[in-house]
């Protein structure tokens, strides 16, 4: 199958009767994604001011969109065990290798593969569309590693095109903010919260001035730049995050299972990076990632850490004989007006039942065996 170039990448195109996407060759990334809404077509994804245009970076920042799978997730300044792996991992970063596209009956499958380069290993992808369905569903397989490892997925919406939104999640144990160091002034990068801190509710986030945010709203003040890893509550078997806009009629969601992504990482991105190539102009984007990592990388998730402490796993064990799996489902469902922001989400036969904290409902279509548990294909090491 043949690539075709989209905002400046080489990029394989997948879609359905209700989504449109495209993958790029490097780095995996999704995007752009459209769903197919009655006569609306919604792209919430984020698409870089540069992308596509002359002044677009080299390498994965020049493709940087939408979704995107990382090994190891995070900055990765620190090296690890004399390992330095480049931020999020070698796939950011990599060419992948087209393997299949299949169509069979109502679903549309992509297959892409790579390896890992700092380490020993290999990462299998696969994008899934099924007809009369508004979800994305993402298999990554990990395998032929050896030792610690943390992983995620990168998802960013763009709220500048549909204003304000509400977030929630599924039940959570706690927060944490940034590191002091995630962005420094000098350079000209500029944070609002206070770093390094302990919180258990998202709408009451220590700022550095005294007073506090509130993260159920998106976007918040602007020129900041700010991350929020929340630890999922582990009893909890199906977790999610939300972003609903009612104004437009329309919930984003991401759905996932709390053994395999044990966080949520809430990139708040609206302007504080005054720096190339982002140079003030990355505004009103929330990353809603899904991971089982840190920001800071693999050296701080392989460590005691305060998320390890309180027994939420930020990093996995590898066998060389490991196939892990990591699974992650995000759509769109139509909402009602008077749905205000996600309270619940349910899986119930082939539907995503959805209720606000106004007790208004919505109902989508889903694949009720893809948070099953298969038998992991094996695949050999190229």
């Amino acid at each position: 199958m043949k690539t075709k170039i989209l905002l400046g990448q080489p990029s394989w195109p997948l879609g359905s009767d209700c989504v449109k996407l495209a993958v790029t060759q490097l780095g995996g990334f999704l995007g752009p994604v459209e769903f197919s809404v009655g006569r609306k077509t919604i792209s919430p994804y984020s698409i870089p001011p540069w992308a596509g245009k002359p002044d677009a970076p080299a390498g994965a920042l020049g493709a940087l969109r939408g979704d995107v799978f990382c090994v190891p997730f995070g900055g990765n300044q620190r090296p690890y065990r004399g390992e330095r792996h480049p931020p999020h991992g070698d796939p950011f970063h990599a060419k992948w290798r087209f393997v299949s596209h299949r169509q069979n009956g109502a679903t549309r499958q992509l297959t892409l593969d790579t390896r890992l380069r700092t380490r020993a290993g290999h990462v299998r992808k696969e994008v899934i569309l099924r007809d009369g369905e508004t979800v994305v569903y993402q298999r990554h397989t990990i395998s032929g590693l050896l030792g610690r490892m943390s992983f995620g997925y990168h998802a960013t919406l763009d709220f500048s095109r549909f204003g304000s939104g509400r977030i929630s999640t599924s039940r959570i144990l706690f927060g944490k903010t940034q590191a002091a160091d995630f962005e420094r002034a000098a350079q000209g990068g500029y944070c609002s919260l206070r770093p390094d801190t302990i919180f258990r509710r998202l709408d009451r986030v220590p700022r550095r001035d005294g007073t506090f945010a509130d993260l159920t709203t998106y976007p918040t003040e602007g020129g900041y730049e700010n991350l929020v890893l929340l630890a999922n509550d582990p009893r909890s078997e199906l977790a999610w995050t939300a972003a609903t806009f009612a104004r437009d009629g329309w919930v984003w969601f991401s759905l996932k299972l709390a053994r395999e992504l044990t966080c949520t990482l809430l990139w708040l991105s609206n302007g504080g990076r005054h720096y190339a190539p982002w140079n003030g102009r990355h505004r009103a984007r929330l990353g809603l990632e899904e991971v089982t990592s840190l920001p800071e990388g693999l050296a701080e998730a392989a460590a005691l850490n305060d998320f390890s402490r309180r027994g939420i796993s930020v990093c996995r064990e590898f066998r060389k004989s490991d196939h892990c799996l990591v699974r992650s489902a995000t759509g769109i469902c139509p909402v009602p007006r008077d749905f205000d922001r996600v309270k619940s989400i349910r899986l119930k036969a082939e539907k995503i039942h959805l209720v606000a904290y106004s007790g208004a409902t919505a109902v989508t279509t889903f694949d009720p065996d893809f948070f099953e548990t298969p038998d992991v294909e094996r695949i050999r090491d190229k």
